[in-house]
């Protein structure tokens, strides 16, 4: 029989502050973790209860003259007037972020402590490939897993990039229950503790759940703000910004992930090149871009040109994309900061420094960005793989023959569904892969 070493380590990363990440040591082979979902409130400190925020900080209602610890509460976009009701895992929005390494074992127990709802957990990206059951979508790879119940989902991931996890039932992912799911190579170019997580979200805090849903389905949400890790603004309340911490002494790698489901998201770091490594866990030729359009669901890695940035707080900005009209929502931004520091005194190179007209954009969806001739569009088809021998394998049995298949992809806004060649998807009441017999 094969015995496997198995270790775990849990370490704090700043993902948000004191949130606990899970690591799996890269010298085993099998690591397990577990997540529990459970409901948990906007603005409300453990101890002091409701909070307001000012200045960048956070204020309890019952003791106006003491400041709140900004890691005890999640603030999302710091709305003061009331709580918002959320589903989380472990507490926190963001979830914790999970890192293992390739080909590592690893089992995640998901425990359902809500009342009335089933949940599953998706792993986004994962191919699952010999662990299909394991996919976590409700009703086709599995029932979900009812209040009160465990489900524990083992599967071994082949490719290292970034991925995340969130709910497959209903709107609970935007109720805040997902959270990051890396998985690194042996051989990590930048250490762990340089890589930092942005997770980018469409935030409204006047939805109910059901309200929610139906302006989803419906395509008539309104966004109020844009979270970073769960932390934002709303019409300029001074709420806690989530900030970075970078030094020009050493590589710094983000993982970006667009873990919202309705806007598409304009991302930049005004006056910081990014130099883009990796797309949805495919290793790219390093690509220099000042912004990056990024959809729901989609993953970036990129590294930051520092070399003719001096020290100081620079802002992230993240405006919504409004694709029909290829123009941002300007009344509408999402802010967070970085904090650049030079911890060797590694001198900037200024007289390389220009006034810069032109701007590129990666991932538009043409050559050219309508209506202004100074932006370079560019899109992830002309993006370059990297030679990576992780792909040179065969999935498929190949045959001499070969087959044309079409396929009609259709959206009646009068029936207010979508449909491939006329059919149309109903979820099953069963699983659909456990239970095929059943459908």
């Amino acid at each position: 029989m094969l015995i496997q070493k198995v270790q775990a380590t849990l370490i704090l990363l700043a993902i948000r502050t004191f949130v606990e990440a899970f690591v799996c040591n890269e010298t085993v082979d099998y690591c397990s973790t577990s997540l529990t979902i459970d409901y948990a409130f906007t603005m409300i400190d453990p101890e002091k209860g409701q909070v307001f925020a000012k200045d960048r900080k956070l204020y309890a209602y019952s003791d106006p003259d003491v400041e709140i610890a900004v890691e005890n509460v999640i603030t999302a976009d710091g709305w003061n007037n009331s709580t918002f009701p959320l589903l989380t895992a472990n507490q926190s929005m963001p979830g914790p972020p999970i890192f293992l390494y390739q080909n590592q074992t690893i089992t995640i127990i998901v425990q359902n402590n809500l009342l009335n709802e089933a949940v599953t957990i998706h792993w986004h990206g994962i191919d699952q490939l010999g662990s299909p059951a394991m996919d976590g979508v409700g009703f086709v790879t599995q029932c979900p897993i009812l209040p009160g119940q465990f489900f524990n989902y083992t599967f071994k991931p082949r490719f290292s990039g970034s991925y995340w996890y969130h709910s497959h039932v209903g709107n609970q992912r935007d109720m805040g229950l997902y959270g990051a799911f890396v998985v690194l190579k042996q051989d990590e170019e930048v250490p762990r503790e340089n890589q930092h997580i942005i997770q980018l979200q469409e935030w409204n805090h006047m939805y109910d759940p059901n309200t929610l849903r139906s302006a989803n389905i419906k395509n008539t949400g309104s966004s109020k703000s844009i979270l970073i890790n769960g932390k934002g603004e709303f019409e300029n309340n001074e709420a806690p910004l989530e900030v970075f911490t970078v030094d020009k002494k050493g590589s710094h790698l983000f993982r970006m992930i667009g873990v919202g489901s309705a806007d598409t998201f304009l991302f930049s770091i005004p006056g910081i090149p990014l130099i883009v490594k990796e797309t949805d866990g495919y290793p790219v030729v390093p690509q220099k871009v000042d912004k990056i359009l990024i959809y729901p669901a989609e993953r970036y890695d990129f590294e930051l040109d520092l070399e003719n940035i001096l020290v100081g707080m620079y802002n992230i900005t993240v405006h919504i994309f409004k694709e029909r009209k290829f123009e941002t929502q300007e009344n509408l931004v999402g802010f967070g900061l970085i904090k650049i520091t030079n911890s060797l005194s590694i001198p900037a190179a200024l007289t390389s420094i220009k006034k810069k007209i032109n701007s590129s954009i990666l991932n538009c969806p043409f050559g050219n960005f309508p209506d202004d001739e100074n932006v370079t569009c560019i899109p992830v088809s002309f993006l370059q793989s990297q030679n990576d021998k992780r792909f040179n394998f065969d999935v498929l049995r190949r045959i001499p023959e070969s087959f044309t298949f079409f396929l009609n992809f259709g959206f009646p806004k009068s029936e207010g569904y979508s449909s491939i060649n006329g059919r149309r998807f109903i979820l099953p009441t069963v699983s659909a892969l456990s239970q095929p017999s059943e459908l």
